[in-house]
């Protein structure tokens, strides 16, 4: 025979099932073990005043928060225009709200871009055009924001607005 005991304790605004379960051998069927709980019948007792709305709230987990991406809040140059086969100086702020080690990824769609972290150089073309610098951050663990700017590239120097 088993005999079943069933308690609700309120903890923490969450109604906490405990189960126990004792095994009784050598009883007769007919015998009823000694208990200090009259049986349940029908639903549980909480401890609460019955309630038809569900319980919310968060549970605590060992799981990190969502991963935010970074934000890149300015790609710039000091020129807007500039003459051909020129190095060509470009930044980039940026700042990741987790606060992540942030990488940089720098292109360009004509002549030679190499980058050092936040700070872009470029090797203009020989040919004039518009072309655009695109640099990507990403914080190492999936996020990523991405920004151009385009830079006209022809007979001489003008200088950015700011």
């Amino acid at each position: 025979m088993k005999l079943i005991r069933i308690q609700t304790k309120w903890l923490a605004g969450l109604s906490i099932l405990v189960l126990a379960t004792l095994v009784i051998s050598g009883c007769p069927p007919s015998s009823q073990p000694p208990t200090d709980q009259p049986p349940v019948d029908g639903p549980l007792p909480t401890g609460q005043p019955p309630t038809d709305q569900p319980l919310t709230g968060q549970l605590p987990t060992d799981e990190p928060p969502a991963n935010q991406p970074p934000v890149i809040d300015r790609l710039s140059s000091q020129w807007r225009q500039v003459k051909q086969s020129m190095s060509v100086p470009v930044e980039c702020t940026a700042r990741d709200p987790d606060g992540d080690e942030l990488s940089y990824i720098w292109l360009v769609d004509g002549g030679d871009i190499t980058g050092d972290g936040a700070l872009g150089d470029w090797f203009t073309p020989d040919v004039r055009g518009t072309y655009t610098i695109t640099v990507t951050v990403s914080d190492g663990r999936g996020g990523q924001d991405t920004e151009s700017l385009e830079i006209i590239v022809a007979c001489c120097l003008i200088e950015a607005d700011e």
